[in-house]
């Protein structure tokens, strides 16, 4: 279809020409008007729209790719959508996310054909297109990048690291995080950028914040080596009242696999507001698994099952895993069989509340039907009101007390419990706990790459008197 009926009457004649005429439908339809076939299957949907060689004016052209993107999400649920354009801001434009692009020449016109999963409940990323070159804002922006990328960079390969935070809101004005990550297994050789924009300073107008992530999309495939298909981005959603990411939880999504310290980890970038592997814990899950050997563990809030793997990986006799999802229980059922450790009867899944599930833990210990933990990880959110937990709340800061003298009575005699938060506020009642020895080990555990930001979580070490 288009719009311009002497287009379509060429279109027409070259149809018949070639022979094909009972095999071609050709209409002339509005961008608005356009979709599939009725009781069409679905299948796949090609557009060339202009994108200011031959065709379109260049001012229009972004909103026209934006209508576009908005159109085949809406039309076409379930297809493939494929688009060929010159300029990968335009691609970016339609705020859907490419996961293949094949490189072409239309004629003298250098151009890519991107690839779209098409889905109703695909999250587009509210971004506009990259103004045409740089403010000098963005500049100096681009210069911290690649002068982390230059320190930061030296340390991660003489460490053997491969996925690593590269910026973290260094500039005010550029309120993001970045994060790089090396594929590993089926995905070595890509590298991928994972974008989060944090709330702007309270004096930075909204839309001069989005202007400037904005210029922080557009430069950084180049400035990190990435392909533009690779580079996420996690797009606070404007709105009344408190603002908040765009999030799904009904799938795994699409994930790829990274590499950690000799182990394999299934990634989500796009789907999700964390990406399934903290970062900033790496250093906590190493000495999770110094701590291991001869032990039954326990990770309580497990989340992904990261924790867990280098529990196994270090010689834990056992392996529990307890959260709330069921789709972070699956993903953390296939990081732990990526790595050689199937469910059974020593490495278990249980889908619980965990406040509830402690306290029946405790009478199962009590009664002698389970034996206590050796090491536990506990990592609870900051704050939790899920329907799953019935009429309570949890509040980290409100609740540690009970939480930790709960969780510290799963633990053998001579048993290490490992407690992390990630709220920034967080004091530990110290003196409301005698019957525990409590160290505050977070410096110890804050890596290299987030030593910029110190209170990315804090971290104790908690054992019975």
């Amino acid at each position: 279809s288009d719009v311009d009926s002497s287009v379509i009457e060429l279109a027409r004649a070259c149809v018949k020409r070639a022979g094909l005429g009972d095999a071609v439908t050709l209409d002339v339809r509005e961008l608005a008007h356009t979709a599939p076939p009725a009781g069409a299957a679905p299948g796949l949907v090609i557009t060339n729209p202009p994108y200011g060689v031959r065709l379109g004016s260049g001012e229009d052209l972004p909103a026209l790719y934006a209508r576009l993107g908005e159109r085949l999400v809406e039309a076409f649920d379930g297809w493939t959508a494929a688009i060929l354009t010159s300029e990968p801001d335009l691609a970016r434009a339609t705020k859907l996310r490419s996961h293949k692009s094949y490189a072409f020449m239309n004629g003298a016109v250098e151009t890519k054909l991107y690839l779209f999963e098409l889905s109703a409940k695909v999250v587009r990323a509210e971004v506009r297109p990259a103004p045409l070159g740089l403010s000098s804002g963005a500049e100096m922006f681009v210069n911290r990048v690649r002068k982390n990328l230059r320190h930061l960079g030296k340390w991660a390969r003489r460490e053997g690291i491969t996925c690593w935070r590269v910026y973290d809101a260094d500039l005010p004005e550029y309120a993001v995080a970045i994060d790089i990550y090396e594929g590993a297994g089926p995905d070595e050789g890509r590298r991928f950028a994972h974008i989060q924009e944090y709330a702007p300073p309270p004096q930075i107008d909204s839309g001069r914040a989005e202007e400037r992530l904005a210029e922080v999309v557009a430069a950084m495939p180049e400035v990190l080596g990435v392909a533009p298909e690779d580079v996420a981005v996690k797009v606070r959603k404007r709105q009344r009242g408190e603002s908040q990411y765009e999030r799904r939880e009904d799938t795994l999504g699409t994930q790829i696999e990274v590499a950690e310290n000799g182990l394999r980890v299934l990634v989500n970038l796009h789907d999700y507001l964390d990406t399934g592997l903290f970062l900033d814990h790496r250093l906590t899950r190493q000495a999770l698994r110094d701590f291991a050997e001869g032990e039954r563990f326990l990770n309580l809030f497990g989340y992904t099952g990261v924790a867990s793997v280098y529990a196994a990986a270090g010689g834990a006799t056992s392996v529990t895993t307890v959260d709330m999802s069921a789709t972070y229980l699956a993903w953390a059922r296939r990081n732990l069989a990526l790595n050689g450790y199937a469910e059974s009867n020593t490495v278990r899944f249980e889908r619980a509340d965990v406040l509830s599930w402690i306290v029946d833990e405790r009478k199962r210990i009590e009664v002698g039907h389970v034996q206590p933990y050796g090491l536990i990880f506990l990592d609870p959110p900051t704050f939790s009101n899920s329907k799953k937990m019935g009429e309570r709340t949890f509040d980290v800061q409100r609740d540690h007390v009970a939480l930790l003298r709960d969780t510290a009575a799963l633990l053998a005699p001579d048993g290490v419990l490992v407690f992390s938060n990630n709220f920034r506020k967080f004091k530990l009642a110290f003196d409301e706990l005698p019957e525990l020895d409590i160290q505050n080990v977070t410096n110890a555990t804050i890596p290299p790459d987030f030593e910029r930001n110190p209170k990315i979580h804090v971290c104790f070490e908690v054992r019975r008197k």
